[in-house]
């Protein structure tokens, strides 16, 4: 009896021993794994860290030379500088053109009276340009005849 209870006690060793190998196996294979895990998560977020601060760089420049372009272009001194006559050009089609609006939003009353055929055939016109004389208080025009003429095609024009 004493020599079963020493083979099992022996199979007991062999059986906690053999345990504790794989244990220890399997926990290395586990910390493997997880450094292999942690330093894989540790270098994806550098990569994505440095993608990150790339693409701000790079965003940043873009911007700073997007600002510096435009600031260039409305630039009117410099451009003045470089092209003096082109800008002046510019400045007085601009005026024209404006001064052009202007005067379509004025108000104009202009009456054409045409009179029968003369005895040559040809119509003449008779033009009648009104046009403000001053405003009143209220901010109203007061409207006067300031021109009366012939239109040329008329044989008597030069008489008006």
């Amino acid at each position: 009896m004493e020599d079963e209870a020493t083979l099992i006690r022996e199979q007991m060793l062999e059986t906690r021993t053999a345990l504790t190998e794989k244990l220890e196996s399997l926990e290395e294979q586990v910390t493997a794994k997880v450094k292999d895990t942690t330093d894989s998560v540790v270098e994806t977020v550098e990569t994505v860290k440095d993608a990150v601060e790339n693409t701000v760089h790079n965003v940043s420049d873009t911007v700073e030379k997007t600002v510096e372009t435009v600031k260039d272009t409305f630039d009117m001194s410099r451009h003045f500088e470089e092209h003096p006559w082109v800008m002046l050009a510019v400045r007085f089609s601009s005026g024209t053109s404006a001064a052009g609006f202007l005067r379509t939003l004025a108000p104009r009353k202009t009456q054409r009276i045409e009179s029968r055929r003369n005895p040559i055939g040809q119509r003449s016109r008779l033009t009648i340009r009104l046009r403000p004389l001053s405003r009143d208080r209220v901010g109203e025009r007061n409207w006067s005849t300031l021109s009366v003429r012939r239109c040329p095609s008329s044989p008597d024009w030069r008489s008006a």
